[in-house]
């Protein structure tokens, strides 16, 4: 039960490519639980969320 999802994105760019590192996840959160209060209504959101991970990416023109 927490809100503490750090996500981690660094991104390098020339003119026809891009390398980027994302890290999803950083502190290891495995749910999300939120709660909305309107005049009538109240909203419990419970989310599973992914586990850590590391991404690696190269987007390039041809």
């Amino acid at each position: 039960m927490g809100r503490n999802i750090m996500n981690a994105p660094t991104l390098y760019r020339q003119k026809t490519y891009e390398a980027g590192l994302l890290l999803n996840n950083v502190l290891g959160t495995k749910t999300c639980e939120q709660h909305y209060y309107t005049n009538n209504q109240q909203i419990h959101q419970y989310n599973v969320l992914r586990p850590r991970e590391l991404q690696f990416y190269v987007p390039f023109d041809i």
